[in-house]
């Protein structure tokens, strides 16, 4: 099943990384959807902080979170937690270095 699609303020600057890492070979790709996922975790979350909890609309927005946690977390490895202060979304992990990297 498709995921519905979700725009975030940072949405047109992931896709311009997402070919810079094409063309240039010094970012994982993979890493930036990680990224971009989690801008739109963060998007969904906001939304529903907004709602009321019993509200129709909050639960929505149910299934677009799990998709994009699901993706993260359990199909990807990436270590993500929700910092207490800002509620926000974070990634929990040096990207570069969970490949491999330097």
């Amino acid at each position: 099943m498709n995921e519905p699609e979700i725009t975030t303020p940072l949405t047109k600057t992931f896709q311009r990384l997402k070919e810079l890492a094409v063309e240039t070979g010094l970012l994982h790709a993979m890493d930036i959807v990680a990224l971009e996922k989690l801008a739109e975790l963060n998007q969904v979350q906001q939304q529903a902080d907004r709602l009321d909890e019993y509200a129709p609309e909050q639960r929505a927005l149910i299934w677009p979170f799990k998709q994009r946690y699901t993706w993260l977390h359990v199909i990807n490895q990436y270590f993500i937690h929700r910092d207490d202060q800002t509620r926000v979304w974070r990634l929990g992990t040096e990207l570069g270095r969970r490949r491999g990297g330097c």
